[in-house]
């Protein structure tokens, strides 16, 4: 998807877009749009007027309070739709100069499309209200060294890109690493075809083979029963599962 967004070509007719630091339903923060707003307010009135941009979370939560500060409110939807990545880049090539208060994809992506980004206003304070284990309780991007490094980088107005701006944003999105899909190809089967040299490798194939037969003879029974309630409760049955179940670990 990444390199299908050269199909979204740049046709400026907004002047900034601000991607505000996000929640989700796991982590929450310290700012809030009126806290976005004074951050804004703050900014050259020459580089307005500032739409927003908003996680599909946010929006739900806060899209009047931003309209009520006069702003025009977007979102790309939810991030695992297949849509989420078309409907970015086709709010994302409409503007000049992108902003936000945090670090996140839309770096990469603006860089990319040749569209400058800022780094500005207060760094929010997260605090990880569910216990997630793979972040601590109370953190920042700057606690990270890492995440030092890029806030220097981007920090401030930036009115052009610059060509350190430029490397980092090709290292991250391994931009540099990407090969034709015929090589890829080529890698493949020149794996598959020494795997199954071996009894192992034979042992492997067989088991994934076995395992993605049972997905697709569910998801066929799903689509072609749906509207058969007792049919699909008693695939769904313990019973049936646990048979199935047993059939796979057998061959593992």
């Amino acid at each position: 998807m990444w390199e299908k967004k050269k199909f979204f070509k740049r046709e400026v007719s907004r002047k900034s877009l601000f991607f505000p630091s996000h929640s989700t339903d796991k982590i929450s923060q310290d700012i809030g749009p009126e806290q976005i707003h004074q951050i804004i307010e703050n900014l050259d009135p020459s580089l307005g007027p500032f739409d927003i941009c908003l996680h599909w979370l946010d929006y739900l939560k806060d899209k009047s309070a931003y309209e009520n500060y006069g702003y025009k409110v977007f979102t790309a939807g939810k991030i695992f739709s297949d849509e989420f990545l078309p409907n970015f880049f086709n709010i994302l090539r409409n503007y000049e100069f992108t902003f936000s208060n945090k670090l996140g994809t839309y770096i990469l992506y603006s860089i990319d499309m040749n569209i400058p980004f800022s780094l500005v206003g207060k760094e929010p304070i997260y605090l990880n209200h569910s216990n997630d284990k793979n972040k601590p309780k109370i953190y920042k991007v700057s606690d990270y060294e890492f995440g030092k490094k890029i806030i220097k980088m981007f920090s401030g107005v930036n009115l052009k890109i610059n060509s350190e701006q430029k490397e980092i944003v090709k290292f991250e999105s391994g931009k540099n690493n990407i090969i034709h899909h015929e090589d890829l190809k080529k890698i493949i089967l020149n794996e598959l075809t020494e795997s199954i040299k071996t009894k192992k490798g034979v042992f492997c194939l067989a088991k994934q083979l076995i395992k993605s037969s049972y997905i697709s003879i569910f998801r066929w029974l799903f689509f072609f029963n749906n509207k058969n309630n007792r049919f699909w409760n008693w695939i769904n049955s313990s019973r049936v599962k646990n048979f199935f179940n047993f059939k796979i670990i057998s061959f593992t």
